[in-house]
């Protein structure tokens, strides 16, 4: 922002929370510095003609800063613009933050050769990792550093908040539940909480979050999802907008989103698992065949985020008894069970020790074989394998994993190297495993040498690939 630059309008753009306004008022603070002969005037927009306080504060023939903060807030912001075309003044520069959704709508306003746009991008994970182990946190320590950068999402608030809280309780499973941390975060640029908190609200968010985006054009779909949920068509629209105004959701194109990815978390988590404002049940019997993909991106970081208990004990019984529904069905249970294993184990290692049954052993080969050995292993993925690899990141039924997958390669040998594959990626030394005392390499070298001391010496081929891995060959000896 130097002074002779020609450009008047400087936009700083991106997501909330990633310190536009600061980013503009330290160049503010440095260029009044340098330039004692430059007005600056700070008011507080009072919803009103914007004209009313510029006549007030600014002169023809004096040199000014303008700073609009939120601009898109700012409902007469146009009357800036044209107030600026028709004076003359002796320098003018207005800066402008503005959020990514609606940028486009305020720059195709301004002059082109005299507009100026900075982009502000989530942070780095390298960045936030300065910031928590910076002052006045200190967090080096990198499992914490791990679950503030996994949470906070690039946005730098909210590790700011996460650190307050590691450094506080000076315990890392504080951070495994932060829905209340999130509220907190909404009181940064929420002044009517109560308001949010509107059921009508929450449930809206709710819908809005399992869909990613919503097209509020799409009447006939959009009745539909409603219907499925008690929601009035009319008052979702009024919800929309009032959450539009307080920028949890940004309307663009017609399509209505959540306007953070961790927010979408939480009001998923708030509507259907914390509040159960909207029924989980209903969600998986009219959505479940079509939107998996959706159920993965909201489920999971809702686990990660806010506990995996609380997460259970809520869609646990619904799970079940959708389970029941579609267990007869092969296809339909690889696809559900790869999404939601975590809260259905002990049924997960029943209907793959089923399913593991059905192929013969030394005898008759069975069409599911035959179709196995004509597919290359390496290339194509095994559904029964990638759903026992679930297992292998370390759940309590891990040995039991271990087990069934030798079984099915005893009646699939053509599967081995695509089982041996599986084991080194997935059974690989990390940090976490240093604090469990390696249970997962342990429990797997255990359960192959049990298998070779019972006579079993096809398992040597395995074990052979497996111990050639530098960290586990370094654990055996």
């Amino acid at each position: 922002m130097k002074e002779n630059s020609r450009k008047r309008f400087h936009y700083s753009n991106g997501a909330a929370g990633v310190w536009k306004n600061k980013l503009v008022l330290e160049p503010i603070r440095e260029f009044i510095q340098e330039t004692k002969h430059t007005n600056h005037t700070a008011y507080q927009y009072k919803y009103d003609s914007i004209l009313n306080d510029i006549y007030q504060y600014v002169s023809d023939g004096d040199d000014y800063i303008l700073f609009a903060d939120d601009a898109n807030r700012i409902d007469h912001f146009n009357q800036l613009i044209a107030y600026y075309q028709s004076k003359q003044f002796g320098k003018l520069k207005i800066l402008i933050t503005v959020r990514d959704y609606a940028y486009s709508d305020l720059y195709l306003n301004c002059p082109a050769e005299l507009t100026e746009v900075i982009k502000l991008k989530k942070l780095s994970d390298n960045q936030l990792i300065d910031i928590v182990k910076g002052e006045p946190f200190g967090i080096t320590n990198p499992n914490y550093q791990d679950v503030i950068i996994r949470i906070s999402d690039g946005n730098p608030r909210l590790a700011i908040m996460l650190s307050r809280l590691a450094v506080e309780k000076q315990d890392i499973s504080a951070l495994s539940d932060v829905s209340n941390l999130f509220e907190t975060y909404f009181n940064t640029f929420i002044k009517d909480l109560k308001e949010l908190a509107n059921p009508i609200n929450i449930k809206s968010l709710g819908v809005i979050s399992f869909f990613n985006a919503v097209n509020i054009k799409e009447k006939e779909r959009l009745l539909t999802i409603l219907k499925n949920f008690d929601i009035p068509y009319e008052v979702f629209l009024e919800a929309v907008q009032k959450l539009n105004s307080f920028e949890i959701v940004e309307i663009s194109y017609d399509y209505v989103k959540i306007s953070e990815q961790n927010l979408s978390t939480f009001f998923f988590y708030l509507a259907f698992i914390k509040n159960r404002q909207l029924s989980f049940d209903v969600l998986l019997t009219h959505y479940c065949n079509d939107y998996m993909n959706r159920f993965s991106d909201c489920i999971i970081p809702a686990n990660n985020t806010f506990g995996s208990e609380k997460v259970m004990d809520a869609v646990q019984p619904d799970l079940k008894k959708y389970f029941d529904e579609i267990s007869d069905d092969s296809e339909k249970s690889y696809k559900f069970l790869s999404v939601f294993w975590f809260y259905l184990r002990s049924e997960t290692l029943e209907f793959l020790y089923n399913e593991i049954n059905t192929y013969s052993k030394n005898g008759n080969v069975n069409t599911k074989k035959l179709r196995l050995e004509k597919k290359s292993t390496l290339s194509d993925e095994d559904p029964t394998l990638e759903l026992l690899g679930k297992f292998f990141v370390g759940s309590p039924e891990l040995k039991d994993a271990f087990e069934l997958s030798f079984e099915y390669i005893e009646k699939c040998p053509v599967l081995t190297h695509a089982l041996i594959s599986k084991f080194k990626e997935l059974i690989n030394f990390e940090a976490k495993d240093q604090q469990s005392i390696f249970r997962r390499q342990g429990t797997l070298l255990e359960t192959l040498i049990d298998k070779i001391e019972k006579g079993n010496g096809s398992y040597l081929h395995v074990f052979s690939y497996v111990s050639c891995v530098n960290p586990f060959r370094n654990f055996i000896t």
